[in-house]
């Protein structure tokens, strides 16, 4: 299982990752905000959604130990993980890049803070709440931070797609 301080040292890498990548886009893309009904992701829309995903790895940390599962449970569960995307979207659609980085911003220092403050004894911990895989919360934050093969990799995952909205 990765230790918190890869967890973190990864992460950090793909922030700024993220962050060289969004620079580099030409200010038409980066500024771009999508209409309602557009199916194709803005570059806000993209930040806002890996800020979606950092704000549920910070929540499942802070309800993990008073074994209260946390809403990403139910997400993973009931299979709406593109439901609980397109619901975040549409919410946040229009804000802009600028409020999406804030977003993004606040919810990074609050995670990796919050990792930071752990001890091995939380990262380790295992709940006593029904999931469908028993698994401490260290593997549990790797996968709602994670992509296929890629535990933490979920920034890493969408470089690509924001690489692409420059095409």
């Amino acid at each position: 299982m990765t230790t918190r301080a890869e967890a973190i040292q990864i992460l950090t890498a793909h922030d700024a990752a993220l962050d060289q990548v969004v620079a580099a886009l030409p200010a038409a893309v980066r500024d771009h905000v999508a209409a309602a009904g557009d199916e194709r992701w803005s570059v806000a829309d993209a930040v806002g959604h890996i800020a979606f995903w950092t704000e549920l790895a910070l929540e499942s940390i802070e309800r993990w130990r008073a074994d209260d599962p946390p809403r990403v449970v139910a997400i993973f569960g009931d299979r709406t993980i593109d439901r609980a995307n397109l619901e975040d979207v549409v919410a946040h659609r229009g804000d802009g890049l600028t409020v999406a980085r804030e977003r993004l911003e606040r919810a990074r220092r609050a995670l990796m803070a919050r990792i930071g403050a752990l001890t091995d004894e939380d990262w380790h911990h295992v709940p006593s709440f029904k999931l469908p895989r028993r698994r401490p919360l260290g593997e549990f934050i790797a996968g709602v931070l994670g992509a296929p093969d890629q535990p933490f990799g979920h920034v890493g995952a969408h470089l690509d797609d924001l690489r692409a909205l420059a095409d």
